[in-house]
């Protein structure tokens, strides 16, 4: 099953194919929806505004929250997902604080000890200003741990997560070297049994297209009920 909104939604083109969607997709035996307890925003000056964006964004950007139930043990757990900015580090910037707030209020509302996730494309690396704005506690805020170097996990070429689609594109990881741009980000400490970044190209053939120009990353926690 899933949950989310398309970035088009609540527009005069909901079922355009430009209609990026932020999904969060859930096994429905393992866990369930907490019932109101979801939420999609759009990263804006308007956040509640369906299709509002800063000036100067390439597109609408939106981040979707959930809180879910563990079916087996009853724990609850909060997990958000979002897609930010590609070209304009000023909007980035400006969405890392709206995600930042919220993530304050979240801690706020369901306690210290819920653990809450943030996962996403966040189109920026990792010594970024919009980066470092998430995980730095801030007042009134709480911080938020990256998976991949809590977990240890090998360096920079391993961790690279931007694939591309085209000579541009690899023609910018020549000059820039390899990105990792995608991020699953925790709180509060929870054990971590392993991360990874699923690397498809060897599983490609002429005939198969490539299924998106960044490669997934897979985390593995203990939650204990």
């Amino acid at each position: 099953e899933f949950c989310g909104e398309g970035n088009l939604c609540g527009s005069a083109h909901p079922f355009s194919l430009k209609n990026w969607y932020c999904a969060i997709f859930y096994r429905r035996e393992a866990v369930r929806l907490a019932e109101d307890e979801g939420e999609t925003y759009w990263l804006s000056p308007t956040p509640g505004v369906p299709s509002s964006q800063f000036h100067l964004g390439t597109r609408p950007r939106l981040a979707t929250w959930h809180t879910f139930e563990h079916i087996r043990s009853g724990r609850q757990f909060v997990f958000g997902t979002t897609h930010l900015e590609a070209a304009n580090g000023w909007h980035r910037r400006k969405s890392a604080l709206l995600l930042r707030e919220y993530i304050a209020d979240r801690v706020r509302r369901t306690g210290q000890e819920t653990p809450l996730f943030l996962t996403g494309d966040f189109n920026a690396q990792a010594g970024s200003r919009e980066i470092q704005l998430l995980r730095d506690p801030g007042e009134g805020s709480r911080q938020l741990f990256d998976a991949w170097q809590e977990a240890g996990t090998a360096g920079r070429q391993a961790g690279a997560t931007f694939a591309g689609l085209g000579v541009r594109d690899r023609l910018g990881e020549l000059l820039l070297g390899p990105r990792r741009i995608d991020y699953v980000f925790f709180r509060p400490r929870i054990p971590i049994l392993e991360v990874q970044k699923v690397d498809f190209e060897p599983l490609l053939s002429r005939d198969c297209p490539q299924p998106s120009d960044h490669f997934p990353v897979v985390a593995d926690f203990l939650l204990q009920g």
